[in-house]
Formats: structure tokens, C-alpha cells, sequence
């Protein structure tokens, strides 16, 4: 027994206290609730029973729970929102993609690739309420003085409308559209009178720049713009300027539909500008 608790003594981290104990029974009952998948009523989304649920169901402390769990092996992964797709977006998502690899067979193809998108950007600070708490030594939270319990947040924030594109080889420029950032005066102007992205704007204002920039980037060098399907670049002129202005371009019946996670520029803002 001395040899036992000698070797327990030695695996166990020192200062960690002494060793959680739950019967066996119940830290089975926890995982269990733990990876059971649940539906709500209201809705068809599968999702998981929270940790203060299963202390209800089970008549457990919340603590208890997230102490099983935490010793157990299981990890807690925040859940990905992706768009909602159909059989037939998949069929032809997949169908679209091998044709898409078919035509850049090889990395140096898509090296010379420009993913393109436009990112509206809210001047308002992000709040994120789980991180904003207050302690206070009262019963019930209406006797918080409001000053220290509230939280004023401007609603319909001003935003600016930035764009750019990147490939192997570099980036543009990150511009905003005109008028509608850059400087309080125009942070103002903005919010009487929003400058929206259209088939002209995009024509005239924003490819042009942008074709500039990759020019100056590639030099004498074969290159492809790609674009997702917002409305104003599969507007039937756009694609026709586009064909005309581009060495090459990825059309929009090329582009697998609802796939933003396809575009390089999705996980770029903040990274590469």
C-alpha cells in the first residue's frame, strides 16, 4: 500500500489537491448525455444537451459536470456555421470543382488564380456579452446601478465597404469606395447617404483599379480573376466587360454555387491587408 500511494503520489501534478472522486455509474451517465445528440422542437438542427442541462437531468451541481467531463477524454469544439446545402447543390458542387481542376490542373495554374470579394467592415467596436461581466454583492440583478449594468450599443453603426484581391504571387491594394469611409465627416455623410456596390460601380471604379494593381504584380504573366456570385459581377454586362478586360476569367455557371468557403479572400481580411 506504501508503494502504491508513493507511485499515485508521483503521476498526480504536485499541489493538484486531492483526487477527484465520482462513482463510476455517474461519469458514465455524464459522457453518455454528453455525446447524445438532441433536436429541439422548434427547429430540426441537431444539437447537444449544455453542461447545465445534464446537471439538471442527472440532479447534479453544474461543477460536478464540468469536472467529469474535464477529466474525462471528450474536448469541447465550438460548432461551424457553413451555408445550407441541398442534394442538388452538392451534386453540382462537386461536379463544377473537378472541372474546375481539371482546367488549372496544376499549382502553378493556380498560383496565377486572383480571388476577389468586397467586406463590409461596422466602425463600431464588436461586443462580445459572454466577456462583459459585473460582480456584485446583491440579490437579483435590478438592484445593479444601471450605469454599471448596461451597455449602450449604437444600432445601425456606421460601416465601411472595403475590397481587394490576392494570389500566390501577391495582393492589391485594399481600397475603400469612395465616400464612404475614411475621416469622421465622411463616417457622417455615410450614414445619410450609403454609396452601394452596382454593376456600374464595380465596372468602373472598382475591377479597373484592381486590374492595375495585378498587372503591376504579374508583369508579362498569364493570370485568371475569379469573383463570387453577388449580383453585381453575374450582371450579363459585367461578364461581357469582364471577357473583354481579363486574360482570363473564371465565369459564374464555372463557380460552384453557395460556396464562399471556395474563396482564398473569406480568410484573408485582417491577415494579409
Amino acid at each position: 500500500l506504501k508503494n502504491e500511494n508513493v507511485d499515485s503520489a508521483r503521476k498526480r501534478k504536485h499541489g493538484s489537491g486531492s483526487t477527484r472522486k465520482f462513482g463510476s455509474p455517474i461519469r458514465a451517465a455524464v459522457v453518455e448525455l454528453a455525446l447524445t445528440p438532441t433536436r429541439s422542437s422548434s427547429s430540426e438542427r441537431q444539437s447537444h444537451l449544455s453542461q447545465r442541462q445534464i446537471a439538471s437531468k442527472l440532479n447534479l451541481s453544474k461543477g460536478t459536470v464540468f469536472n467529469i467531463l474535464n477529466d474525462s477524454p471528450l474536448k469541447c469544439y465550438r460548432r461551424i456555421k457553413t451555408n445550407k446545402l441541398t442534394e442538388a447543390h452538392k451534386s453540382a458542387r462537386k461536379m463544377k470543382s473537378y472541372q474546375l481542376l481539371e482546367r488549372f490542373y496544376s499549382n502553378e495554374s493556380w498560383k496565377a488564380v486572383w480571388f476577389s470579394d468586397e467586406s463590409s467592415i461596422s466602425i463600431s467596436p464588436p461586443l462580445n456579452t459572454q466577456n462583459e461581466r459585473v460582480y456584485r454583492a446583491v440579490e437579483v440583478k435590478t438592484e445593479i446601478d444601471e450605469k454599471d449594468l448596461l451597455i449602450e450599443v449604437e444600432r445601425n453603426a456606421p460601416s465601411v465597404m472595403c475590397y481587394a484581391a490576392v494570389s500566390w504571387f501577391g495582393k492589391t491594394e485594399l481600397r475603400f469606395i469612395e465616400g464612404d469611409a475614411d475621416g469622421q465627416e465622411n463616417i457622417a455623410a455615410s450614414k445619410r447617404k450609403k454609396k452601394t456596390i452596382n454593376q456600374k460601380v464595380y465596372r468602373e471604379e472598382m475591377c479597373p483599379q484592381m486590374f492595375n494593381d495585378i498587372n503591376d504584380v504579374m508583369g508579362n504573366l498569364t493570370w485568371t480573376w475569379q469573383q463570387d456570385g453577388a449580383k453585381p459581377h453575374t450582371a450579363h454586362e459585367t461578364v461581357l466587360w469582364l471577357r473583354r478586360h481579363t486574360p482570363n476569367f473564371i465565369e459564374p455557371s464555372d463557380w460552384p454555387s453557395k460556396s464562399p468557403d471556395l474563396n482564398v479572400m473569406d480568410y484573408t481580411y485582417g491577415v494579409s491587408f
